[in-house]
C-alpha cells in the first residue's frame, strides 16, 4: 500500500501546476478584455475637440454678426455710391453680413455673391487689407479670398455657386426655395435699391422676360435660372444642373457674367 507520507509530494506538484494555469488563463482574460474596452482617454480628447470646434464656431458666427465695418470702409462706399442714405447703407452692410455668414456655413465650397452693390461694398472692405485680414482670421480662421468668374478654373462653379447662395440665404430667412413667395435680402438688394447695372431678380419669370426686353439692364433673372425655384423643369434643389425653366438664359448664362464673384477659402 501507498503511504500518506508518499502521495504528499505529488499533491504539491500537482498543486502547483494547477495554480500556474489558473493564473495563465486570468492574465489572457484580462488581455482580451483590454482590447474590447475603448481608449476612455481617445474618447474624450476627440469628444473635447468637437466641443472646442462648436465653441469656436459659435464665436466666429458672433464676431460676425457684431462686426462693425470702420467709418473710411464706409466714406469711400458712399463716394461711389451717392445716392445711398445711411439706411440703405446699413442694409448692405447686413447683406454684406449674410454673404459672410453663408461663407462660413458653406466652408470651403464656392459661394457666388448675388448682389452688385454688396459686392462693391466687399470690394472696398478688401482695400483695407489689414482689417479685411484681421476679419478673415476671426471669423474663418483663414483668409477669404474674392474670386471673380473669369477667375475660376471652371465656370460650372459659378453656377454651383449661386445655387448655393440662394438656399443658404432661402434657410437664412426661411423662405422655401423650391417655392418661394419673396426674395431673401441679397437677391432684392440691387432691384430694391435701383443699382445700375445691378442684378435683378424677379419671381415671375413672364415679368423678367418682359423687363430684358425693353430695359437696357439686360441683368434681369428669374429665381428659376438659377436651377433652385419652383418650375425648374423638376431638378432637385441641390443640383448643378441647367435650369428647366423656359426662359431666355439658364444657369450657365447668368453664372458666367463678368461681374458675379465668388470666395475662396485657403487656409
Amino acid at each position: 500500500m501507498i503511504k500518506i507520507q508518499q502521495l504528499i509530494p505529488y499533491g504539491f506538484i500537482i498543486f502547483v501546476f494547477g495554480s500556474m494555469f489558473f493564473i495563465t488563463f486570468l492574465v489572457l482574460k484580462i488581455g482580451d478584455n483590454k482590447h474590447n474596452i475603448p481608449n476612455t482617454r481617445t474618447y474624450q480628447s476627440r469628444k473635447t475637440r468637437k466641443k472646442q470646434s462648436r465653441k469656436t464656431r459659435k464665436k466666429q458666427l458672433k464676431f460676425i454678426k457684431n462686426y462693425q465695418f470702420s467709418e473710411g470702409l464706409l466714406q469711400k462706399f458712399a463716394k461711389k455710391h451717392p445716392q445711398l442714405d445711411n439706411e440703405q447703407t446699413q442694409l448692405i452692410q447686413k447683406a454684406l453680413k449674410d454673404y459672410f455668414f453663408f461663407c462660413h456655413q458653406s466652408k470651403t465650397l464656392i459661394v457666388s455673391m448675388p448682389s452688385q452693390v454688396v459686392d462693391d461694398l466687399w470690394h472696398e472692405f478688401i482695400l483695407f487689407t489689414q482689417d479685411y485680414q484681421d476679419f478673415c482670421e476671426q471669423a474663418f480662421g483663414r483668409f477669404l479670398h474674392h474670386i471673380p468668374t473669369e477667375g475660376m478654373e471652371d465656370l460650372s462653379q459659378g453656377k454651383v455657386g449661386i445655387q448655393k447662395a440662394w438656399l443658404l440665404a432661402c434657410a437664412r430667412e426661411k423662405i422655401n426655395s423650391q417655392k418661394p413667395d419673396r426674395l431673401p435680402l441679397i437677391f432684392a438688394m440691387d432691384s430694391q435699391l435701383q443699382i445700375k447695372n445691378g442684378f435683378y431678380y424677379n419671381l415671375n419669370c413672364s415679368t423678367t422676360k418682359n423687363k430684358t426686353k425693353t430695359s437696357s439692364n439686360s441683368n434681369y433673372y428669374c429665381v428659376t435660372d438659377i436651377g433652385c425655384g419652383a418650375g425648374s423643369g423638376g431638378k432637385s434643389h441641390n443640383t448643378s444642373s441647367d435650369s428647366g425653366a423656359d426662359s431666355s438664359h439658364g444657369c450657365s448664362d447668368h453664372s458666367s457674367h463678368s461681374s458675379h464673384s465668388s470666395h475662396s477659402n485657403h487656409s
